[in-house]
């Protein structure tokens, strides 16, 4: 075994010495038989000694029943279609009085819920056992053999509760019957080892994966936050995850601690202080916005570079929508980007502005406070431009006083901004915006400083920057024509309501997988669209469905979805729009993108921004899968067909299909165009029931970061009817930073 795997073709030859080992009357050889199954047992093999296992299992042997049911283990997830023969014996092993063969029903037992869920209704029926057996090992005394730092059998402890989760899923009868035990499990169950952590964290999973009443959920918060209140970093991730999924049923009770979440925003972990944040920002509401931002901006004062943009976007977005007035606003925002530095975002700065310009009674207010900022410090790049941008705006309100702040001189104004320009904080955007500042205070102080307002702007008539030249030759000219140079300077119009009022997609809910049943049954796949691809050279036609075609059976539709692609204009520009402040560079079209499928190269998309998502947080969650998009065909050099199944969320999914009627050999390869690593990669396939599927393993469950066409798979479709066609349905399923997520798609491959 330590030479050998399964995929060595010497171990056909030892089959027939296995079957006969299996079958010796010394204990110790079917022992051994059975351990090599266990370990290095071939789909052969299981297919072979299924039968002989399966009567082992009955043994009056204690020892050769453990190993017997490590055996079914191997050839359950060999052979799936063999599942069946060991529920009964596995339901005699969960039954039996000794802790070793307890824990190998119960663990044969769970995975024979992933690979035949018609068990689960059997296993149901042993659900008072399986309590009375976790009540007793919970509440037992010591007992030597089976003791883990005071803790009695925590293996079979966290398997019993891992199966509890199985069979209460979706049944509330069922669940009610857990309540009792395992509020019991929560109470007497230490958390001062990871053995006990291991085993509470158990219990929390699954509460959430049955129909828990809610002094179930409150118990469960207390049990996460006493996690976070422990040393372990890896019990402090997994319980701030479990929180944002529970954080939609029982927020308030996660209220009452948020001062222990935010204290892990201080964790020495990356991975903590992220999940921390993530939390945080989803407890924010009306009633502790301002505390909690206070926090957020003393972390983001002292968290690292990668943090900080994120940071800044979320402040913001929560000021806006949960501050309690403008005045409260303005300071929270006016904070955040002199402290982010140079790495506030656009749409940040943007949204500043907006905020100014659409609260009238706010603006004297901000003017002053701008300028006061901007006097402390120049070397903030955000506080530059908006700063800036206000004095010119406003240089009226500065002049006179507003509450506590005096007016401010004209010559003040000017010697600052002029200053600024003499610094090494002004790139060519600055320099810009002192230009169109400048040429707007002219008509916002008396006309006595117009003069050195001109000096300043001549010496740009030279500049080498082509921009800046022309823009100080143009308002120059300004000088000349007074009447056009008081209306081209008029105040900025408040434009229509583009402030960021509401957020659609804030902190989107992390989903957590409360329990993973596999399956390739066409119901245990969610519905998408399925869109039928066209035959090489030929067009999209659209046919009436069959009442027996699949498409009807999946209630999916097969005409294809039409692309209108986007047409771009042509802006213009005046010297007015000049004027009204800085615009973005290059913006950006909304592209309309064109799939052509080609096994050498992999697709990129560009997303598009507006300014209705100036503020729109980036979610770490996965996004919902937009609506099927026709796919398209293509014939390489071998004459096989080669099909883009799925291309969302940085997976792509090819393959390439080798038809060899009634065949068809698929050779699926995966792409992870993401810059995250996938872990827990995997594919399930539905077909309908007239296609017989054959589902070989992958090379690998992980997906390197924008690693092309490493990972693949191969199935087998065998057609049954000829005049039927052959699709299939895939879900795609794996962990990116932590979150699971899943893709769906319908691949239509032939008629």
């Amino acid at each position: 075994m330590l030479l050998l795997d399964e995929t060595q073709e010497v171990l056909t030859l030892v089959t027939n010495h296995l079957h006969n080992d299996l079958l010796s009357q010394n204990q110790f050889i079917v022992g051994l038989s059975l351990t090599t199954i266990s370990n290095i047992g071939s789909e052969g093999i299981a297919q072979d000694v299924a039968s002989e296992v399966e009567k082992l299992m009955s043994s009056p042997i204690n020892y050769i029943k453990k190993k017997a049911a490590a055996a079914a283990l191997r050839i359950i997830r060999k052979c799936p279609s063999y599942s069946d023969i060991y529920v009964q014996k596995t339901k005699a092993l969960i039954v039996e009085r000794q802790l070793s063969l307890q824990l190998s029903g119960v663990t044969l037992a769970i995975e024979l819920c992933k690979y035949l869920p018609n068990a689960i209704g059997e296993f149901r029926k042993l659900i008072p056992n399986l309590l009375n057996n976790l009540k007793l090992l919970v509440h037992s005394s010591f007992i030597p053999d089976y003791d883990v730092s005071g803790i009695t059998h925590p293996f079979l402890q966290t398997k019993l509760i891992q199966l509890l989760g199985i069979l209460g899923h979706d049944d509330k009868a069922n669940s009610s019957l857990m309540y009792s035990v395992l509020n019991f499990v929560i109470a007497n169950t230490s958390n001062s080892r990871n053995v006990g952590n291991a085993i509470l964290f158990e219990t929390v999973k699954t509460i959430l994966s049955i129909e828990a009443d809610e002094t179930l959920l409150h118990n469960a918060v207390d049990v996460l936050i006493k996690l976070l209140n422990g040393k372990d970093s890896n019990f402090k991730y997994v319980a701030l995850e479990y929180l944002q999924y529970l954080l939609e049923f029982v927020g308030t009770s996660i209220q009452k601690h948020k001062s222990v979440i935010v204290e892990c925003l201080k964790d020495r972990d990356h991975a903590i202080r992220k999940r921390a944040l993530d939390l945080v920002y989803s407890l924010v509401n009306e009633s502790n916005v301002v505390g909690l931002v206070k926090e957020l901006l003393s972390f983001l004062q002292l968290s690292d570079i990668q943090f900080k943009q994120d940071v800044v976007i979320k402040i913001c977005w929560l000021t806006d929508k949960f501050g309690p007035d403008i005045k409260w606003k303005f300071d929270s925002m006016l904070e955040t980007i002199t402290l982010a530095g140079d790495i506030v975002p656009e749409e940040v700065t943007w949204n500043f502005i907006l905020l100014i310009q659409q609260n009238i009674e706010l603006q004297g207010y901000a003017v002053h406070k701008l300028f006061e900022a901007l006097k402390k410090d120049v070397s903030k790049l955000a506080l530059n431009k908006v700063a800036i941008w206000a004095i010119g705006e406003y240089g009226d309100l500065l002049a006179i006083q507003e509450g506590q702040f005096a007016g401010v001189q004209p010559s003040t104004m000017l010697d600052l901004i002029i200053s600024i320009d003499g610094t090494g904080f002004s790139d060519s955007t600055i320099k810009g915006e002192i230009l169109i500042a400048l040429t707007k205070l002219s008509a916002r102080i008396p006309s006595q400083f117009n003069q050195r307002i001109q000096e300043f702007i001549n010496i740009y008539k030279t500049n080498i920057d082509v921009e800046l030249q022309q823009r100080a030759i143009e308002f120059s000219q300004f000088f000349s024509y007074d009447d056009l140079r008081l209306d081209a300077v008029n105040r900025m119009p408040i434009p229509e309501n583009l402030h960021q009022e509401t957020h659609s997609n804030q902190m989107s809910q992390t989903t957590i997988p409360t329990q993973s049943l596999p399956t390739v049954s066409t119901e245990s796949l969610k519905e998408t669209t399925l869109v039928s691809q066209p035959q090489p050279n030929q067009s999209f036609k659209k046919e009436e469905p069959k009442k027996d075609d699949l498409l009807d059976i999946l209630g999916i539709s097969s005409t294809p979805i039409k692309s209108t692609p986007s047409s771009s204009s042509q802006q213009s520009t005046n010297l007015l729009d000049l004027l009204t402040g800085p615009l973005p560079i290059n913006p950006t079209p909304n592209p309309t993108m064109n799939t052509i499928i080609n096994p050498t190269t992999t697709p990129a998309t560009q997303p598009s921004t507006n300014l209705n998502n100036l503020l729109q947080p980036t979610s770490s969650t996965l996004q919902t899968p937009q609506n099927d998009i026709p796919l398209q065909q293509q014939v390489n050099n071998t004459n096989n067909l080669i099909i883009q199944a799925l291309n969302n969320n940085g997976v792509i999914v090819q393959f390439n299909i080798k038809p060899e009627e009634p065949k068809y050999l698929v050779h699926a390869t995966f792409t992870n165009t993401s810059n995250s690593q996938l872990t827990n990669f995997s594919m399930k396939v539905a077909v309908p029931k007239w296609i017989e599927l054959q589902l070989m393993s992958p090379t690998s469950n992980t997906l390197q970061p924008l690693s092309t066409d490493q990972v693949t798979q191969d199935l087998i479709l065998t057609r049954m009817v000829t005049d039927k066609p052959v699709v299939v349905k895939i879900k795609v399923l794996f962990m990116r930073d932590g979150v699971q997520a899943e893709e769906n798609a319908n691949v239509y491959i032939c008629n």
